[in-house]
């Protein structure tokens, strides 16, 4: 699924329509942040004196308030929803970066999984430290890619009430789950040099070919055992 996007425009000689925004701040450079409020807010940056639109934050959580499922027809209204408030075509917006993941159930304790995956030693990746995961997550960096796996269970208690976790589709509370997510930094080293588009991550080819670039991502890990 899509997770975190950043996405760029440039509207040449028009403006966005930011009244259904709400202003956050303005800085020296002359660029000033805004915000869509959905169920979570996304940013959006405006820079009028090059006319570059920027809108960045996570398309799910923005939508529905929890990254646990979301297809593409899910991508494809917030989109839609989005251009409708900025008066803006954003499907042909180039993309800075973006998150891809899957989530899936495990047998065991997600924090065996977690504690047990190290990064291969003939891999570029740098592994992060934080503490406040406390073992519910885990992620490594590289210039070009950040992968990190966690407990999406976890991650829902923490941010999502009790009373709405069972709306929520293919979620089962009697379940373990695990997420992995590639966080692409150069997504044009996806597609050849080119840049990639908003509208190309709601292509059907274009999600299968991500598919495979994350298995070939999470072979970059070696999951131990956890017995």
């Amino acid at each position: 699924m899509i997770d975190y996007i950043s996405a760029t425009k440039c509207l040449h000689k028009d403006s966005p329509n930011l009244s259904n925004c709400k202003w956050v701040s303005s800085n020296e450079m002359g660029i000033d942040r805004y915000q869509i409020i959905g169920q979570k807010p996304m940013n959006v940056l405006w820079n009028p004196s090059v006319s570059l639109l920027t809108i960045e934050g996570s398309i799910p959580y923005f939508a529905q308030g929890h990254n646990f499922s979301f297809d593409r027809h899910n991508y494809i209204e917030a989109i839609q929803y989005m251009q409708a408030l900025l008066d803006v075509g954003l499907w042909d917006a180039w993309l800075n970066e973006f998150e891809y993941g899957v989530v899936f159930a495990v047998q065991g304790k997600p924090t065996d999984y977690i504690r047990n995956h190290i990064a291969g030693t003939s891999s570029r990746l740098k592994e992060c430290i934080n503490g406040r995961d406390n073992g519910k997550g885990k992620w490594w960096v590289s210039p070009s890619v950040d992968l990190k796996i966690y407990d999406p269970k976890a991650n829902l208690r923490g941010k999502v009430k009790l009373i709405d976790r069972a709306n929520i589709v293919g979620y089962n509370p009697e379940l373990e789950y695990l997420k992995f997510e590639a966080h692409f930094n150069k997504p044009h080293l996806l597609n050849a040099g080119v840049n990639l588009s908003v509208e190309d991550l709601q292509c059907p080819d274009r999600l299968s070919s991500l598919n495979d670039i994350l298995v070939s991502q999470y072979k970059l890990l070696h999951p131990m055992r956890t017995w």
